[in-house]
């Protein structure tokens, strides 16, 4: 989207034209082609059904989406509110804080929310534009400075500490994985911690261990609704209080703090027995490295030296894992497992698994489920070059 669409589509005309843009039927291409036929420019059209489209998106995310300004590519980068409300906070102590590479906002509009002084920055002119307009509705304007320029050209200093969510992009399109498809890379770091007294880095859990040991700091494995969302890298002045261990899982909203035991605890123990409730942990403590201080705080262990899945005789604390009774472990032979459904009436499978290669519909094809009578999930655990089939009931809450 370019800056004039992004200003015209601000504007009280603007903002009239993105309520009837949100209330025309049809797909995307048919709302475009009913704008143009009224005289409205491609760019116009197009960026209105867009705004419109990831309003209607972003509703699920934030109460106030229909007030806010999101282009499609914006609102996928956009941070959730649970998650920039936890940046803003460990931030808090700081004076002015830096947005580097703010988008449309959102995280900016957190740290102004708790009382920050912001200096939000980014080279899209478009998304400043949106940037401040979200601010406007959001009342915290006059807590931020917007400044459309190259993050790297260092011309936002002063500030005490930065918020920095590098883009990640890979032929043109959005990737995660690859330390090397950052921009700037993530080598500006260095330039940052000499210019700055602490700072927060959102990062991808999907970058290789040994990339985030080498940025130094703390490390923190965020959840939300049990999925590991980001991998947030805390330096200098912004560790703070939170403890000395290089990362951790954090779990939201509870804000539980998750972080290695010194040993012997940082390892969990290991058992050919089975208890009667095998536990799928937060995928945020498996990535973080402390499964072993988690079992132990749940007085479990490893079901196999294989896989991250836990085993007790109780039901476990349910913000960490999800707890499951056991109703018969046995290998996983197709032929073997599916006599065992058809004699307990199981018809239906929810089909958990980590390193299993097959996927739940192909499972479900491999052991003639008809779809009619009972449901029951099936854990997949491997176990060396083997797999073992945890037929299961979850408890009460579990999801």
């Amino acid at each position: 989207m370019d800056e004039p669409t992004a200003h015209f589509l601000i504007s009280e005309e603007g903002v009239r034209l993105l309520d009837e843009a949100a209330a025309l039927p049809g797909d995307v291409p048919e709302r475009v082609l009913a704008l143009r036929k009224r005289g409205l420019s491609r760019e116009v059209a197009g960026g209105a059904v867009e705004v419109a489209e990831a309003r209607r998106r972003a509703a699920r995310r934030f109460a106030d989406a229909q007030k806010l300004f999101f282009t499609s590519e914006s609102l996928a980068q956009a941070t959730s509110p649970l998650l920039a409300a936890y940046h803003a906070a460990r931030l808090t102590g700081f004076g002015r804080v830096a947005d580097l590479g703010c988008g449309v906002g959102m995280d900016a509009l957190a740290l102004a929310q708790a009382g920050v002084a912001v200096t939000a920055v980014d080279s899209d002119p478009a998304r400043l534009v949106f940037a401040q307009a979200n601010a406007e509705a959001r009342g915290v304007a006059h807590r931020i400075r917007f400044v459309c320029d190259d993050l790297t050209a260092l011309r936002w200093v002063p500030a005490d500490a930065v918020y920095w969510d590098p883009a990640r992009r890979e032929s043109g399109r959005r990737v995660s994985r690859h330390a090397e498809s950052y921009e700037p890379p993530l080598s500006f770091l260095e330039t940052l911690r000499a210019q700055v007294r602490g700072g927060c880095v959102k990062l991808s859990p999907a970058l290789p261990d040994e990339v985030l040991d080498g940025l130094g700091g703390r490390v923190e494995f965020l959840s939300e609704e049990r999925q590991c969302k980001e991998a947030c890298l805390f330096f200098g002045e912004a560790v703070g209080a939170a403890g000395n261990a290089p990362r951790a899982a954090v779990l939201l909203p509870e804000g539980i703090v998750v972080a290695p035991s010194p040993p012997p605890e940082d390892e969990p123990l290991i058992t050919g027995a089975r208890g009667t409730f095998i536990h799928d942990p937060d995928p945020a403590l498996v990535r973080a490295g402390v499964l072993g201080t988690a079992a132990h705080r749940l007085g479990a262990c490893l079901v196999s030296a294989d896989d991250a899945y836990l085993t007790s005789n109780a039901p476990g604390e349910r913000r960490l894992v999800s707890s499951y009774r056991v109703v018969e472990s046995l290998a996983y032979r197709p032929s073997d497992l599916r006599k065992t459904l058809r004699a307990r009436g199981i018809g239906r499978l929810v089909v958990k698994k980590r390193h299993f290669p097959k996927e739940p519909d192909a499972v479900a094809r491999e052991l003639g489920l008809s779809g009619a009578g009972a449901e029951a999930t099936l854990i997949v655990v491997r176990a060396g070059q083997k797999y073992l089939a945890v037929l299961c009931e979850p408890t009460a809450g579990t999801r």
